[in-house]
């Protein structure tokens, strides 16, 4: 869509506009299922906190990953940039210990929490918070 003269996303006045366009165009260009996962996350990738909305593919991701039990339910999906995708699993095995995630198996048997629950999905979201992202150029 085109922006008049003195309009543009990044005026603070006029961030919500753009917020719910942006909303609209992903729900008009998406199946349900999909646009149930970026409302939940509010269109906004975790990595980069930028707008699902633009022209980079975006990839499903398991917040728990399936190799620790982890679902494909709403609550342990999320829509990631495919670069900040490629990117998380780049750190979830340096934090993790490896391909088979060694020390976030022990992080939740430390605590007793199922990893496939609601909890365990809740306790990843959390522990991402640690890890340093960082914008690769």
């Amino acid at each position: 869509m085109l922006v008049k003269h003195d309009s543009s996303p990044d005026n603070p006045l006029l961030k919500r506009y753009f917020e719910k366009r942006d909303e609209k165009e992903f729900n008009a260009n998406n199946v349900l299922h999909r646009q149930k996962i970026a409302k939940s996350q509010k269109y906004k990738c975790r990595i980069c906190k930028q707008s699902l909305i633009g022209n980079e593919d975006l990839e499903k991701n398991h917040i728990v990953p399936e190799k620790l039990g982890g679902k494909s339910q709403y609550y342990n999906l999320e829509l990631l940039h495919s670069s900040c995708h490629t990117q998380h699993h780049q750190l979830l095995e340096y934090y993790g210990g490896g391909k088979q995630y060694g020390k976030v198996r022990e992080f939740f048997k430390k605590y007793g929490v199922e990893p496939s629950s609601k909890e365990g999905a809740n306790m990843m979201k959390k522990s991402f918070v640690k890890f340093s992202y960082t914008v690769s150029e």
